[in-house]
C-alpha cells in the first residue's frame, strides 16, 4: 500500500471530523484522565478563569496584542511583498455556532498553500480558547477544573482548510493569538496535495467547537469563501551536477510565488545513495536554510527520480537557487537566467 493509499483511506474512514481532530482529541482525553499532582484545590470563580485565560495569552503575544493584528504579524519567511498580495473583507458565508462564530479577517491562496487569519468570537457567554494553545492546556492543568461549570462555559476550538475546488489538504500549521477586546485570531497556514491552476478558488474550511470538559460534544460548521488565485511564475534549468558521487542531479523546475516556493528535482542515484531518498533544502539568501517538507517522490523510466520540495520562497529568485542535501557537504548554486548550475564545496 503506498503513502497515497494510505492517506485516502484514513481520510475515508474519518471523514466526519475536520482533519487531526482525533489525535488531537485523544491528547485532551490524556490531559483530562491525567492524575493531577497533589494541592490545595481551590475554586476558581469565572473572572479568575477570564483573568488567567487573558493573561497567558497576553503573555505569549504581548508583542503583538495591541493595535490591528493582521496576516503578516504571524510570517517569518515569506518575502516582503507578499504583503500587498494579502485580501481583505472577504465575502464568506457560513462559520456561525452557538457557541462561537468565525470570521475571515484576511487570507491570500497562491494555488497551493491557503494562509488565512479567522476572528473567533464567543457567544452566550461562551469563552473560545485555541484548542492546541498553552491557556487551555494551563486551565486543564488545574485541579478540578475540568469538571467545574467554568470548564463547561469554556469552548475548545479549532479550524482547517477541508477543501479547495475539489483539491484536500496535505499538511498544515496553526497558531493564535489574542486581541485587547477578547477576539481570538487563529492563524492558518495549510499546503493542498497538489496545485490549483485557477484565476479564483472556493475555499472551504472546517470550524468546530466543544466544551473544554468534553471533547466529545463537538459542534462543526462550513466557513466558505472565494479568493483571487496568486499568479505563479516558473523557471527551470537542465544540467548534470555531481553532488559528491550520492546523486547527479539532472533538472529543477520551480513554481513560486513571494508566499511560497515549490522544486521539481530530479535527480540520479549514485552507488553511496543507493536506494535511500535524498532530503533537500533551499537557502536563502544568506545562506540560512529554509525549513521544507518533502512531497511525493516518483521513478521515471530511466531510472532516475522527481521529488517534489515545498518551502518559503529564495529570495533570490527567479534568478538564482542554491539547493543543498543532507549529509553532503556540498551545495548547489542554479543560475536561471543564464540557464547552468554548479556544484560548489563547502568552505
Amino acid at each position: 500500500m503506498t503513502d497515497q493509499d494510505i492517506r485516502e483511506r484514513m481520510r475515508a474512514e474519518r471523514a466526519c471530523t475536520p482533519p487531526g481532530f482525533d489525535a488531537r482529541q485523544d491528547a485532551l482525553l490524556k490531559r483530562l484522565t491525567a492524575k493531577a499532582p497533589e494541592r490545595r484545590a481551590m475554586p476558581l470563580k469565572r473572572p479568575a478563569v477570564l483573568a488567567l485565560a487573558f493573561s497567558l495569552l497576553l503573555a505569549c503575544g504581548a508583542a503583538g496584542a495591541s493595535g490591528y493584528m493582521g496576516l503578516a504579524r504571524f510570517w517569518r519567511d515569506v518575502k516582503p511583498e507578499a504583503e500587498e498580495l494579502i485580501q481583505e473583507k472577504v465575502a464568506q458565508t457560513g462559520g456561525e455556532m452557538s457557541g462561537a462564530s468565525f470570521a475571515v479577517r484576511e487570507a491570500v491562496f497562491d494555488g497551493k498553500t491557503v494562509e488565512a487569519l479567522i476572528e473567533v468570537r464567543g457567544k452566550g457567554g461562551f469563552m473560545p480558547l485555541d484548542e492546541n494553545g498553552e491557556e487551555l492546556e494551563a486551565l486543564l492543568s488545574e485541579t478540578d477544573w475540568a469538571q467545574s461549570q467554568e470548564a463547561k462555559n469554556t469552548l475548545a476550538v479549532g479550524c482547517d482548510v477541508s477543501d479547495v475546488d475539489g483539491v484536500t489538504l496535505s499538511s498544515g500549521t496553526s497558531e493564535s493569538m489574542r486581541e485587547e477586546d477578547g477576539t481570538l485570531l487563529v492563524y492558518v497556514s495549510d499546503v493542498l496535495e497538489r496545485t490549483v491552476e485557477a484565476e479564483q478558488a472556493q475555499i472551504t474550511m472546517t470550524c468546530w467547537t466543544y466544551p473544554a470538559s468534553n471533547p466529545r460534544e463537538i459542534q462543526r460548521a462550513e466557513l466558505t469563501f472565494a479568493l483571487s488565485v496568486v499568479e505563479r511564475e516558473k523557471v527551470a534549468c537542465d544540467m548534470s551536477a555531481d553532488m559528491e558521487g550520492w546523486l547527479t542531479v539532472t533538472r529543477v523546475e520551480t513554481s513560486y510565488t513571494p508566499l511560497s516556493m515549490e522544486a521539481e528535482i530530479t535527480y540520479m542515484p549514485g552507488e553511496r545513495l543507493k536506494q535511500a531518498m535524498p532530503v533537500f533544502y533551499a537557502d536563502d539568501v544568506d545562506r540560512n536554510h529554509f525549513w521544507s517538507e518533502l512531497g511525493g517522490q516518483i521513478q521515471n523510466e530511466d531510472g532516475s527520480y522527481t521529488l517534489e520540495l515545498i518551502c518559503p520562497t529564495a529570495r533570490s529568485l527567479p534568478d538564482l537557487l542554491t539547493l543543498r542535501v543532507e549529509g553532503i557537504d556540498s551545495r548547489l548554486n542554479i543560475d536561471f537566467a543564464a540557464g547552468t548550475a554548479t556544484v560548489e564545496a563547502e568552505q
